[in-house]
């Protein structure tokens, strides 16, 4: 019975454990799922163009690097949160 209430605990415990920076794009790229990026020279003018296994998942004009990836961040964020409500089941 103590080893089960010490598991028990220890496991509670691992919620508030956090993961060495770097896991997540680590376990994302091992998977495929992350998306790389390059900044294009192109006849509309310097573009910045992310793409992952699924093809391009976005061009953008940015002033750098920076911004583009904050402003990429939160166009993948807002996705994920369309695909949550999506997803959902109906209340019927």
């Amino acid at each position: 019975m103590m080893k089960e209430r010490q598991l028990l605990h220890d496991l509670r415990g691992l919620g508030q454990v956090r993961a060495p920076a770097g896991v997540l794009q680590t376990v994302m790229r091992s998977l495929q799922l992350d998306d790389e990026y390059a900044l294009l020279d192109t006849l509309l003018g310097p573009l910045y163009v992310a793409w992952n296994t699924q093809g391009i998942s976005a061009v953008m004009r940015t002033p750098n690097s920076d911004e583009f990836e904050e402003r990429f961040r939160a166009v993948v964020t807002a996705a994920e949160a369309i695909l949550e409500v999506a997803t959902e089941p109906s209340g019927n």
